[in-house]
C-alpha cells in the first residue's frame, strides 16, 4: 500500500530532468543529477521540498522555490512558524515565490522550463514536491471504510474487525489526518501488532510527532494546529499553539529536543498552561515537569 508521488500533470512526468523523492531510486537519481547541476525548481514548499532546498543550498545549486499557498508548510504549522522557516531559508539563499499561481512546464533542448506569473525561467533540474496519492485501491476493493485514508480506530482494525491497516494509508483515529511521518508509521504498527495479538491491548494515542533537518537546525513538531488556536513564540526558537481552554495543541522546536519531551507530558495530562508565561526567555520550562 503506502503511496505515490504526486505529480502536477502529464508533461510534469514525462520530463527526464523532473524528479520526484519517494524511493531509494528517487533519492539516487536525484543526487546524481544535482552533482551536475547549477539550478533547481522546487515546486512545493511543504517539508521534502525544504530538505530539499537545503540539501540543494549546501551544495552550492542556486535554489527557487515555487509555493502556490501563500505560506510554507501552511497546512501543518501556524503563520508565525511559517515566517521562520522561510527566514531561514532567504537566509541561506533560497528564492522563495509564495502565493504562485499554476505553473506551466515546457522542454527547451532537454532542459525544463517554469512559467510563472508571467515569467519563463530555464533550470538544470526540477524537484516536485507536493504530497502523495495513497494507494487505497485494495482497501476500497475490500469494501472498506475509506475517507482520506483507510478508517482505523485505536487499535488499528478497519471497517471490518478482521483487517488492520496501518502507516501512511491509515487515518489517525483522532484527527481524521493521515500522519505521513516515520515515528507514526512506527509507533501505530506496534500498537496495531500488540492489538491483533490481544483485543484489550490499549491502543495508538500518541500525539502526532515529526522531525525535519534542515541546515543547522533540527525542527520538531509535535501535535497538529487546531483552528482558533493562539501562538505564542519564545524568540525564534520555541512557539506553542494552545487552544481557548489553554491546552497545547502543537509545539515546534527549533534545536531543542529536551522541550518537546516535556510538553508530550504537557498534552497526555491535558494541562491549561494559559497562565504561563511560554514567551519569557527567562522562565524555566523545567519548572513544569
Amino acid at each position: 500500500t503506502g503511496g505515490r508521488a504526486r505529480l502536477p500533470g502529464e508533461a510534469w512526468a514525462a520530463h527526464p530532468q523532473v524528479y520526484t523523492l519517494r524511493h531509494w531510486q528517487d533519492a539516487q537519481r536525484l543526487k546524481g543529477r544535482l552533482a551536475q547541476s547549477k539550478t533547481l525548481a522546487i515546486v512545493g514548499g511543504g517539508w521534502i521540498g525544504l530538505e530539499i532546498a537545503a540539501s540543494a543550498r549546501k551544495n552550492g545549486v542556486a535554489v527557487t522555490l515555487f509555493e502556490q499557498q501563500p505560506a510554507l508548510c501552511m497546512r501543518s504549522v501556524s503563520g508565525e512558524v511559517s515566517q521562520r522557516l522561510a527566514a531561514i531559508h532567504r537566509e541561506q539563499g533560497v528564492d522563495i515565490r509564495t502565493g504562485c499561481g499554476a505553473l506551466e512546464l515546457e522542454d527547451d533542448n532537454g532542459l525544463p522550463v517554469i512559467h510563472c506569473d508571467g515569467q519563463r525561467e530555464t533550470f538544470d533540474a526540477v524537484v516536485v514536491g507536493i504530497g502523495v496519492d495513497l494507494n487505497l485501491e485494495l482497501a476500497r476493493d475490500a469494501g472498506l471504510a475509506v475517507e482520506r485514508g483507510i478508517v482505523v480506530n485505536a487499535l488499528g482494525q478497519t471497517s471490518d474487525s478482521a483487517i488492520f491497516a496501518i502507516g501512511d494509508v491509515a487515518q489517525h483515529h483522532q484527527y481524521g489526518l493521515c500522519i505521513q511521518s516515520w515515528a507514526f508509521a512506527q509507533n501505530q504498527a506496534v500498537a496495531t501488532a500488540k492489538a491483533m495479538l490481544n483485543p484489550d491491548a490499549p491502543g495508538y494515542d500518541d500525539a502526532p510527532w515529526l522531525w525535519s533537518d534542515q541546515y543547522q537546525h533540527n525542527i520538531q513538531i509535535l501535535g497538529i494546529p487546531q483552528p482558533g488556536s493562539n501562538t505564542i513564540a519564545r524568540e525564534d526558537s520555541l512557539f506553542f499553539s494552545l487552544d481557548e481552554n489553554g491546552r497545547l495543541t502543537q509545539l515546534v522546536a527549533f534545536n531543542d529536543a529536551r522541550t518537546v519531551k516535556l510538553a508530550k507530558r504537557w498534552m497526555a495530562a491535558g494541562r491549561d498552561l494559559s497562565d504561563v508565561p511560554l514567551a519569557d526567555p527567562t522562565f524555566s520550562l523545567m519548572s513544569l515537569r
